[in-house]
């Protein structure tokens, strides 16, 4: 073990231009050189890679040297088919096989969540004379209806002003520095699926934005989800009459550290709407906008700003809280059916706080996940977990490891169950949603993909025609990867129809 440092329609947005955007440079390079399936094979006993999946892979021109595959059966037997088994490759978002089932065994399947107001001062009345500390439990999935709720139950209290800041204590959680310089340097901030993990993380950080064209306007209006309070506006969406023939297109952008927002497009009005999302301003500023509104609208004011303190809870008393209605399992599922990094990366650093002592890190929750996949006898000693969500350059695993977890998840009556169902259902739901639809595999497959800059990875599992289970895991690295989908199904199909 190598370890490095470094909701619905907004779960779906928050990782569905990863694909597109994140840039992994030169993943495979050092891999052998190209050559004929079979070649390079370290399985001492390896069926020949099926035709149709070797003409699929030939046919997009992906390298030989650039394929990791295995396919074992569940009941104990040895694999059927592997190639380069042993290989680490770049898994992209398959890495979160690894962080969320070891996070299931290490928190408990019925893990919560706490988030507490405490008192920053004297309560007088229905002021209180100071500030109001918000103490971040780690929560990944604290969502605007959940701090609507704690907000009532803050109001409930008889507070109805609050003089002094917002405070945020985050200090659950430690943030790595050059982890934070390295995600700015790769990943494009504006993004939601770029959210950073923090202690107190707030609806993910993230802002949907709506132009809807009004009845014989020029310019759409502009709504917010969530509302946010004392945001300037600025920038004009151009609608033109006639039917909606081209998509809308906006464009949106903080300025002046999230002070004012700039939308800007073009949409014909048969378009009705368009909408995008992206990523809120810094934390401290996106908790003001966001507590602010949701404040006003049960009636509350506040006088000051935010900031961020970690620590800035201890010792003072508790004015509300909210235990999260969602388990560890509900947010597993929601992180490995949408391919939800931030939550990923947030479990890794629950995992960390929870075996290694506060604050969790990303380095003690590596850790944590390796000596427990080892106290239970699966060591993978080619891992490289450097944020668990996969979204790294630095993370490796080969396919051997990856199959060799999910048949030992498989087996584990406590935990096996809900991690399988976390997985997205070929043909049904999550990112497996639209491939294999309406096929005898449709329902029979339980796949997370892995998708990036010349990557694309599959690992999961696959209820044969004949009745038996297999472990199945092909990663692809390297130029022409974004090819290798149809290879992909095509293995799936195999192994449900063959096997």
């Amino acid at each position: 073990m190598v370890i490095k440092s470094a909701f619905g329609i907004l779960v779906r947005f928050l990782t569905a231009s990863l694909s597109a955007v994140l840039q992994l440079s030169a993943i495979a390079a050092g891999a052998p050189a190209a050559g004929a399936a079979g070649a390079a094979v370290d399985s001492p006993r390896p069926l020949t890679i099926p035709a149709p999946v070797a003409d699929a892979l030939r046919s997009a021109g992906i390298p030989m040297g650039g394929l990791g595959l295995v396919v074992r059966p569940l009941d104990g037997r040895g694999p059927v088919l592997e190639y380069q088994a042993g290989r680490p490759f770049n898994p992209a978002s398959t890495m979160k096989l690894v962080t969320t089932y070891a996070a299931l065994g290490v928190l408990g399947v019925d893990y919560r969540w706490r988030t507490t107001f405490h008192a920053g001062g004297p309560v007088v009345g229905d002021r209180l004379r100071g500030d109001l500390i918000l103490r971040g439990g780690g929560d990944p999935k604290l969502v605007v209806e959940d701090l609507t709720e704690l907000i009532a139950r803050l109001r409930a209290t008889g507070i109805r002003q609050i003089d002094g800041d917002l405070v945020l204590d985050d200090g659950l959680y430690q943030d790595d520095p050059a982890e934070a310089a390295s995600d700015a340097r790769e990943f494009d901030s504006t993004q939601p699926w770029a959210v950073r993990p923090s202690a107190a993380l707030l609806n993910f950080r993230a802002v949907g934005i709506t132009a809807t064209a009004g009845a014989g306007g020029d310019s759409a209006r502009i709504s917010l989800d969530p509302p946010l309070t004392g945001v300037d506006m600025t920038g004009r969406v151009i609608v033109r009459p006639g039917p909606c023939r081209e998509a809308p297109l906006l464009d949106a952008r903080w300025l002046f550290d999230g002070a004012s927002l700039r939308v800007e497009g073009r949409m014909a009005s048969g378009c009705g709407e368009a909408s995008t999302w992206i990523a809120g301003p810094p934390p401290a500023r996106y908790a003001r906008l966001l507590f602010g509104a949701l404040w006003e609208a049960a009636g509350g004011t506040l006088a000051g700003a935010a900031r961020i303190v970690p620590g800035a809870a201890q010792g003072r008393p508790v004015l509300a809280e909210w235990v999260s209605p969602r388990n560890l399992a509900d947010v597993v599922r929601d992180a490995n059916k949408f391919s939800n990094n931030v939550m990923t990366r947030q479990l890794l650093l629950q995992v960390g706080a929870h075996r290694a002592g506060v604050p969790g890190t990303t380095q003690k929750g590596a850790q944590a996940i390796a000596d427990w996949l080892a106290g239970r006898g699966v060591g993978l000693p080619d891992l490289i977990l450097e944020n668990g969500s996969g979204l790294s350059r630095n993370e490796r695993i080969s396919a051997d490891s990856l199959a060799r977890l999910l048949v030992h998840a498989a087996a584990d009556a406590n935990l096996g169950p809900v991690f399988v169902d976390s997985l997205p259902l070929a043909g049904v739901d999550g990112t497996m949603k639209r491939r294999l639809q309406g096929e005898p595999i449709t329902g029979q497959a339980w796949i997370k993909t892995g998708s990036a800059n010349e990557v694309r990875s599959m690992a999961g599992y696959v209820q044969s025609a004949s009745g038996r289970r297999w472990a199945v895991v092909m990663l692809v690295n390297g130029p022409g990867a974004q090819a290798s989908t149809q290879a992909q199904d095509r293995l799936l199909r195999w192994v449900h129809s063959q096997l």
